[in-house]
């Protein structure tokens, strides 16, 4: 069964209307602002950081994972537990380590948490399934 985590009012609202609308099954879990129960600054720090810093360049790049890895210093994930924005936050260090292939010893905390990443089976099984198809789609 799918969990939404959601504060009213929040971004979660359109994903808790869409649900509504396809008629899934889901169950709610209310999360607190005011507790800081949420990882949503991660999601943020991701999505306006990480994410525009590789269309900047490299030493950007570089730059960004280097706050990234002060974040999330040695703790197993972004947020309390396993949530999207360790699958997000591993979706771009997987780019930048295949493509820029830093020293491991530059991200400790971010290369562990890659190699978390890589052990669950639903990050291997999509790892086969789009490198079968690859990731250059013709035009």
């Amino acid at each position: 069964m799918l969990t939404l985590y959601m504060s009213p009012g929040s971004s979660s609202m359109a994903t808790h209307i869409m649900l509504h609308e396809i008629g899934v099954d889901f169950e709610s879990r209310w999360v607190s602002f005011a507790k800081r129960e949420q990882y949503i600054s991660w999601m943020s720090f991701i999505a306006s950081t990480i994410h525009p810093a590789r269309q900047i360049g490299v030493e950007r790049w570089k730059e960004v994972f280097g706050l990234a890895e002060q974040r999330l210093g040695r703790r197993d994930w972004a947020a309390v537990r396993y949530s999207i924005a360790d699958i997000h936050l591993f979706r771009l260090f997987w780019r930048f380590f295949g493509s820029v292939r830093p020293a491991r010893e530059t991200y400790p905390g971010l290369c562990a948490h890659y190699d978390r990443m890589m052990t669950r089976p639903a990050v291997r099984r999509v790892l086969e399934i789009e490198s079968a198809v690859g990731y250059q789609l013709p035009l």
